[in-house]
């Protein structure tokens, strides 16, 4: 099968959010119903949390400059302990007794996810990085097998040192150098909210007046305009919602629940 036919309709990448991660009831629902939506899917994962939780057990004191983890060495086997690890096999054991023959890496593992360090706010460096470049090739040959990537956003950088990038980024990046389908956003928020409502569907022109008004805000901001930059890059849709029950994740890429970003023109 050659990379065209892997690029063709029907690849989902899906980003979990923290809580979104936890095994349980839904979750296991979820993975049954994600084969039947989408031929071919990509899940990404965080566990922010969790990694927190042990860092704290350990004696070390996570750091947070704006909302952003500052990954120090120390922390930083924390962070791929939990979140290429703990978290991540978690998730791939539910897949699993879904039904879903699911795989788990991590950005690291064939140089899929390279990453830039960022310094903290008095020049130190960290082991936090931005992404500086995305090998799809390991998602394909995947697809290709019939397995499920499950990912953990642990990556390296160029010189292959262990660094942290965030889940969002991770999935953002992916999803534009797949040219996938579609992107969803699940998390505890039902949508872009506007008067406590979500949003249904609007289009990436509409997305960015919307924050220019001042409509959109806060924490929501950065996502919008990552949805935005995503379509940009050839993904046809951006969905953000959440996953309560059987049947949500059908609601979520009909456009009958959550919030759904298309280009200009685009199409269900």
């Amino acid at each position: 099968m050659n990379q065209k036919e892997v690029n063709e309709e029907g690849s989902l990448v899906v980003k979990l959010g923290g809580n979104a991660a936890a095994f349980d009831d839904a979750m296991l629902a979820f993975a049954s119903e994600l084969r039947g939506v989408h031929e071919r899917a990509v899940v990404v994962h965080g566990g922010g949390k969790e990694v927190s939780a042990l860092s704290e057990r350990l004696g070390i004191t996570p750091i947070f400059e704006d909302g952003v983890r500052m990954t120090g060495d120390q922390e930083m086997a924390v962070v791929e302990m939990v979140l290429a690890g703990t978290a991540n096999k978690r998730l791939v054991r539910t897949f699993l007794a879904a039904g879903v023959q699911a795989i788990g890496i991590a950005g690291s593992d064939g140089g899929m996810v390279t990453g830039t360090p960022i310094a903290d706010r008095d020049g130190r460096p960290s082991r936090t990085a931005r992404v500086a470049a995305i090998d799809p090739r390991l998602i394909r040959t995947l697809w290709r097998d019939g397995y499920v990537p499950v990912v953990s956003p642990t990556s390296s950088t160029a010189e292959w040192t262990a660094v942290n990038i965030n889940a969002d980024d991770v999935a953002f990046a992916l999803a534009g150098a797949l040219r996938a389908d579609a992107l969803l956003f699940l998390s505890d928020v039902p949508g872009i909210l506007v008067d406590g409502e979500p949003l249904g569907t609007i289009t990436a022109e509409e997305a960015v007046r919307l924050i220019a008004a001042g409509v959109i805000t806060g924490g929501m901001i950065p996502k919008v305009r990552n949805a935005v930059t995503a379509i940009d890059s050839g993904v046809r849709s951006v969905v953000i919602g959440n996953y309560r029950s059987a049947g949500d994740l059908s609601r979520l890429m009909d456009g009958s629940t959550g919030t759904t970003i298309r280009a200009q023109g685009g199409t269900a």
